[in-house]
């Protein structure tokens, strides 16, 4: 008999070898079992849903879960991630779905769907939330390096005294402590961008993956002394940057097509209101 449950952190055990049809060897256990920790605080009291088969687990999909304030209002978000079904059962894969999208009141996010997972939620009203990823090049216009010098700030301690008078910033910066993600803030004198960013490496090169751009005119303006910045002291030399992010690309950036487009579902939301702040990016530093 095959049966869906709710799935909470003592299943997880239980539920970790079905990690293994990912392939993915930058994810070790304890990576993986971040997604079971709460880590994000939510009082949902559960991860996801698993499909059990006489006593079996042989599918899940995790949910994480987050509050945040957009607009000045409350909103409720679900990252779905790790959707995962052995073979023998993936014709019963909807299962795992249909309890998880009754949650109407939620705002929910793919950022990395399979194609088949795709397929599925746009059949469940899911609608394109990014296609385009700039990929900045280490090519730094010197006059505005030199000519237009910025503070930034990398260090913990630094950045925290400085998002103390900003409410929101401060919390975002405070519930991603825990994390691998990296913190960088760039002070001028039109205003600061706070960005949260996650170190990986594509084709063994490192680069940085922004998942939250707090001031996106500042960014760009300033993007060639946080390129020279990231070099120096993190030896990072591309930087990843989805389309909704800004409002135009970077200059010495290429544009780059994601395979498969992550995918939301909001009733309210616009693309740009959406990050990829409390998600498998950061749970999993991807």
């Amino acid at each position: 008999m095959t049966v869906v449950r709710k799935a909470i952190s003592e299943d997880f055990h239980a539920i970790y070898p079905l990690f293994a049809e990912f392939n993915n060897p930058n994810l070790t256990r304890n990576d993986w079992q971040q997604l079971f920790n709460n880590c994000f605080e939510s009082d949902e009291g559960f991860c996801g849903y698993l499909m059990e088969h006489n006593g079996d687990i042989v599918g899940y999909i995790g949910m994480l879960f987050s509050k945040r304030i957009i607009g000045g209002i409350e909103k409720k978000f679900c990252n779905l991630t790790g959707f995962v079904v052995k073979k023998a059962f993936r014709s019963k894969s909807l299962l795992l779905l249909f309890p998880a999208l009754q949650m109407t009141d939620h705002v929910f996010t793919s950022f990395s769907p399979s194609r088949a997972t795709q397929t599925i939620l746009k059949k469940f009203g899911f609608n394109k939330l990014e296609s385009i990823v700039h990929i900045s090049l280490p090519v730094i216009n010197p006059f505005k390096l030199f000519f237009n010098k910025p503070v930034l700030l990398s260090h913990t301690k630094d950045i925290q005294n400085e998002l103390l008078s900003f409410e929101r910033l401060n919390k975002i910066f405070n519930d991603h402590l825990q994390f691998k993600c990296k913190h960088l803030l760039i002070k001028t004198n039109t205003g600061l961008c706070y960005i949260v960013y996650t170190k990986v490496r594509r084709k063994k090169i490192p680069m940085a993956q922004l998942h939250f751009i707090s001031n996106p005119q500042v960014f760009t303006d300033y993007i060639d002394a946080t390129k020279f910045f990231l070099i120096r002291t993190h030896g990072i030399f591309i930087i990843l940057i989805d389309s909704r992010f800004i409002t135009k690309r970077p200059s010495f950036s290429i544009e780059f097509k994601l395979p498969i487009p992550r995918l939301f579902k909001s009733k309210s939301l616009s693309t740009r209101e959406v990050d990829g702040l409390y998600s498998e990016f950061i749970a999993l530093n991807l």
